[in-house]
């Protein structure tokens, strides 16, 4: 989790880092906001003392911190800033310089293991955003050797596996699809998974359903019921609720229900009415109702 994965970078009053009472208490008071969702409060303290200190545990405080604002900026539906804010998040810790940031496992003694840890983390999670597979899940897999039992690293490599099954038109193995959809709903489905984890866990569900189905069609059903279940335990204003209305949209959209995919964008819409998805989607919508009337 997060408290785990910056927190524990470094012991309480590392010397070669903290050299005043208060650089150390603005270090942890960065800490301490990203722990709590506030990114922009962690740079407010986090970006002087990299002035001071250009070591790997502040960067990883910068990097998570911007991390989160990518995060947050596409559960508003602007991409264009989420991928620019992620490429910031990993540019702050390619440029460590004699450090390998982005060769896992690269450091001997147990600290800098347990650092080299949380950074492939890190590097695991903005990979992951950004798109790219590849390293994404070198940097996954590095880090689940160390802690094979992080919820957040076990939801990181569901979503990697499942990455290539749930693209549109896709067309995987129907046994690995099963596989991967059975890990999937076993993960949401588990009585101590955290409670920041249980949304995105049950988005992925409900994609790998909804993949299932090219195979069987009743998982459509159960798609849209694990998004509808997910989507009512939520505030209307929690920007998660925007991708579990756009899947549902899609799927609703490729079953032909189009004034169901119409009522879910519209409802994204009415929150964030830049959601640059919900307005792609929007705009398909109005071909596929002129086709269907040809």
């Amino acid at each position: 989790m997060l408290g785990c994965s910056i927190a524990a970078l470094a012991p309480a009053r590392p010397a070669a880092l903290v050299q005043s009472d208060q650089d150390e208490r603005e270090f942890n008071l960065a800490v301490q906001h990203l722990e709590h969702g506030e990114p922009d409060d962690a740079l407010a303290r986090a970006v002087p003392l990299l002035a001071r200190y250009d070591s790997l545990r502040v960067r990883a405080v910068v990097a998570e911190a911007h991390l989160q604002r990518a995060r947050a900026a596409r559960g508003v539906g602007d991409e264009e800033r989420s991928l620019a804010l992620a490429r910031r998040a990993l540019e702050t810790l390619e440029t460590l310089g004699p450090w390998q940031a982005l060769e896992p496992n690269a450091m001997v003694t147990s600290d800098a293991t347990r650092q080299g840890f949380h950074v492939d983390a890190l590097l695991g999670r903005i990979l992951l955003h950004l798109g790219d597979t590849q390293n994404a899940t070198r940097h996954v897999r590095a880090a689940r050797e160390f802690d094979p039992l992080d919820q957040g690293l076990a939801l990181d490599e569901l979503r990697l596996r499942a990455l290539e099954l749930v693209a549109p038109g896709a067309a995987a193995e129907p046994a690995l699809v099963e596989s991967v959809r059975g890990d999937a709903a076993q993960f949401a489905q588990q009585g101590d998974l955290v409670p920041e984890l249980r949304t995105p866990a049950r988005l992925l569900w409900g994609e790998l359903e909804w993949a299932a189905a090219r195979v069987d069609e009743q998982r459509y059903v159960t798609a849209l019921k694990i998004l509808k279940g997910t989507l009512d335990g939520l505030a209307p204003d929690d920007p998660a609720a925007s991708a579990l209305r756009v899947t549902a949209a899609r799927i609703q959209l490729e079953l032909g229900n189009l004034p169901a995919a119409r009522g879910q964008l519209e409802a994204v819409l009415a929150r964030w009415p830049q959601h640059a998805a919900a307005l792609d989607l929007l705009a398909s919508l109005g071909s596929a109702a002129r086709d269907s009337q040809r």
